[in-house]
This record gives C-alpha cells, structure tokens and sequence, in this order.
C-alpha cells in the first residue's frame, strides 16, 4: 500500500508540474486568405460603383500580403487612399485591417474592375463590305471596359450598315467595323424639306456630297441657285431646319 500511494503521490506531482510549468494557452487566431481578401477588396470598391454591380468584376486581383492571420474579433477596415469607384480599368486600394477597433494590418490591394454586358456580336463571319442582316447578329455577354463609347446599341440599329472590315464570328461589332449605306449620292435629285416652327416648305435641288441618315450633306436649291446645308432624313429626303 505505500509503495502504491508513493506512486499515485508521484504521478500527481508531475501532473501539477506540467500544469504549473506548461505555456499559457494561445488566443485564437483566424486566417483571411487571398479569396476572402478579394471579397473584401469587391465589397469595398463596388459599393460606390455607378454601375450595376451583377455587370462588374474584379479581375487580376493581387494582394500584399497574400493572407493574414489576425486574433479573433471585430474586424473592420479602413481605407486609406481614393480608389475613384465611378471609373473603370486598373484599381489599388490600401486598407487598414482593424481588429475590435484596434489596427493590425495594413494590406495592399490591387485588381482590375471590368464592366461586361450583353452587347451586339457577330453569329459568324462577315467579310468586309457586307451589307448586314438581322440573321448576321446576335447578342452574347462581353467585357466592355475601354469601349462601351463605341458599341452598337442594338441589333435593329445595325441592320443595312456595311461592315468596314472583316469580322470573325462572336466579334463584338463597334462603330468603327461598320457604316451607314448612303442616302443621297452626289448628283441626286432630292426633295428639301425647310422647317420652321410649324411650318414647312418643299423644294428641289442637287445633292453635292453624299451621306447616310443623319448626315449633313451639301444640297445645290434649284429655285435659289443657293448651296446650303441639310441633314439626310431617307432616301431622296433632306432637311433644313430654321
């Protein structure tokens, strides 16, 4: 029995040593990875953005340091530079990462905020100077950013343009690829159509230039003599507004 009670006495001794001597436990920590420091960088630059944000994403996205492990806790974050939200293209962004108000870490962000939408494309290939048809089109999902100035805005608006060069199928058709078909020619006989408040005139004359709808084109009055100037409304049709 004393050789049994030495022992247990023994083992409790090193169990209160370990107890006694053993490091104080650590406080929990958590781990911001580089996905959840993108989501970060998307809430705090979309927030501001004018655009639809289910049309935006944050691409190339880089982050120093690439993770961070913070004490568990509050988090929020201050930013510390102007990011200019209401524009697209190249971002960086440096925050402050607080933990129960107190800072911890600052990170240094960086991605790219692109627009995409759907938008006018090809359905397949269209050699240059082919006059477009409503089967040539099509709508697909794109990244606009750096040339939404320049799209087509529907498949009716293209419709009788004549491709400037040749598309491959699934090209994104821009104003540049395309123009309108012509009018009035030089040497036409047009009707001009002078407009003044509720009042309108006719008269005949000579077209000097060419132009598509909305064009201004150098018309010759043949009751004046006159040269002036007026937009082409159709085909044979020019208009003089006073």
């Amino acid at each position: 029995m004393v050789q049994t009670h030495r022992i247990t006495t023994s083992i409790w001794l090193t169990i209160i040593s370990l107890i006694v001597l053993a490091p104080a436990a650590q406080a929990v920590e958590i781990t911001l990875d580089h996905d959840e420091l993108q989501t970060v960088f998307q809430d705090l630059l979309l927030a501001e953005a004018p655009w639809d944000q289910n049309d935006l994403a944050i691409d190339q996205f880089t982050c120093k340091p690439s993770y961070v492990k913070i004490p568990a806790g509050k988090i929020t974050y201050t930013v510390l530079n102007q990011i200019h939200p209401q524009y697209l293209g190249s971002k960086t962004l440096s925050i402050m990462l607080n933990v129960d108000g107190i800072p911890h870490q600052k990170i240094k962000m960086h991605g790219v905020l692109n627009l995409y939408e759907d938008v006018v494309v090809t359905s397949h290939r269209l050699r240059r100077n082919t006059i477009i048809s409503e089967d040539d089109l099509t709508l697909a999902r794109r990244k606009i950013t750096g040339f939404a100035h320049q799209l087509i805005p529907s498949i009716s608006a293209a419709v009788g343009m004549k491709t400037t060069k040749t598309l491959g199928g699934g090209a994104v058709l821009l104003s540049r690829y395309v123009q309108k078909q012509p009018l009035v020619l030089r040497g036409d006989m047009v009707t001009i159509l002078v407009t003044s408040g509720r009042l309108k005139i006719t008269a005949q004359g000579e077209a000097k230039t060419k132009g598509a709808e909305g064009d201004m084109v150098k018309v010759k009055n043949l009751t004046s003599r006159r040269i002036i100037s007026a937009r082409v409304i159709d085909r044979g049709l020019v208009e003089v507004e006073l």
